[in-house]
């Protein structure tokens, strides 16, 4: 038996020691370091937003125009089907937010929040010049939504008086509600975006990148709803811009 067994551990240690040779020889001929199958993982997009039809609203109800970009959060995948060409998905959202306290008393609190979020089907073609490293090209195709949610409201915002007005049982029962207004606008659209990118494998498994595309995501002033009710009158906004993306992926 153990006759055996010294001869499988001699066998396990030769083809171990040839396959090393194969890998090396390979190795030696090839660039390495990047993935060959198929990665996933985090994103981190910057979209600079230039939208005067809702900052001139939110000026004429005296709140400052929302910032000038907004930051979304997702992932994505792909796997290769051939020839440096992947196929995967994305997806991302994110918001920014207006808001202003009353100066008066007895005047109403405002909170204006845009969202924004799409999601579709990847192309990508990746070159591999260099070891640990790729360069890609490619497109996103599939769509998304924004939405504006608009609160007024006069009640009290801190802590203690929510729970001391309106809830405890001394409390004044004619105070019913805080949010003395509340409505939703919603609108979707078709999103393209093409894209150029650069990743480098830290690890063989793990990758971080950064990105730059253009964001086709016109909305129409037509495909604004309210409660799923069409708005009409609405400017043209529209989103599109350049946008900026950070990475990290695994995959092997």
């Amino acid at each position: 038996m153990k006759k055996v067994l010294s001869i499988l551990l001699v066998l396990l240690i030769g083809s171990s020691l040839l396959a090393s040779d194969k890998d090396d020889s390979w190795r030696s001929k090839h660039k390495r370091g990047f993935f060959r199958g198929g990665a996933g993982g985090f994103d981190v997009y910057m979209l600079p937003l230039q939208i005067d039809g809702i900052n001139n609203e939110l000026i004429g109800i005296d709140l400052e125009g929302f910032s000038d970009n907004i930051f979304l959060t997702g992932g994505g995948g792909w796997g290769y089907v051939g020839k440096g060409i992947r196929l995967g998905g994305l997806g991302a959202g994110g918001f920014v937010v207006s808001n202003g306290q009353p100066d008066v008393s007895g005047a109403n609190a405002k909170e204006i929040t845009l969202s924004l979020g799409f999601g579709g089907f990847t192309i990508e073609k990746a070159f591999h010049p260099f070891n640990n490293s790729e360069f890609y090209i490619g497109t996103m195709i599939g769509g998304g939504s924004a939405t504006l949610d608009l609160v007024k409201w006069s009640g009290p915002v801190r802590w203690s008086e929510i729970w001391e007005n309106g809830y405890s049982i001394t409390s004044d029962t004619s105070f019913t509600n805080f949010n003395d207004y509340q409505t939703k606008l919603t609108s979707d659209f078709f999103t393209l975006l093409p894209t150029i990118g650069f990743r480098y494998n830290i690890f063989r498994w793990c990758a971080v990148g950064v990105n730059m595309g253009y964001i086709y995501c016109n909305v129409g002033q037509n495909g604004w709803k309210m409660e799923r009710k069409r708005v009409s009158g609405v400017p043209d906004i529209d989103f599109s811009n350049v946008i900026y993306r950070f990475n990290v992926y695994f995959g092997g």
